[in-house]
């Protein structure tokens, strides 16, 4: 029996996470793989209204991950790494559910 094995590319204009996870809960897809990366502003406030359940894939590997979205597929969340910016690497800390981006919790000692 063969595996069919399909490329797609999409670019999305409106709504990114609408369509991400309606991609992810077509049922055509046994893998979708995201980029984690940097993200126009506007686009990054527009997905800031939404808290994240998993902010340490981005905001669309989140969409993606989060329970209740009825995504049936495998994810893959991928960053590219800048070594021109090796010295400012960003750090998220994950407390409680909560990330604190690039500083820890006053009650919390630091590794």
């Amino acid at each position: 029996m063969g595996s069919l094995v399909r490329f797609e590319e999409r670019v999305v204009v409106g709504n990114v996470i609408n369509e991400v996870v309606a991609i992810g809960k077509s049922r055509e897809y046994g893998l979708v793989v995201v980029g984690k990366g940097r993200m126009p502003s506007a686009m990054v406030a527009q997905l800031a209204v939404h808290p994240a359940e998993h902010p340490e894939l981005g905001p669309i590997g989140d969409a993606l991950a989060s329970s209740g979205h009825g995504v049936t597929s495998s994810v893959l969340v991928v960053q590219q790494h800048d070594m021109s910016n090796a010295d400012e690497v960003p750090v998220s800390v994950i407390v409680d559910g909560h990330a604190h981006d690039g500083e820890f919790p006053k009650d919390m000692v630091e590794p």
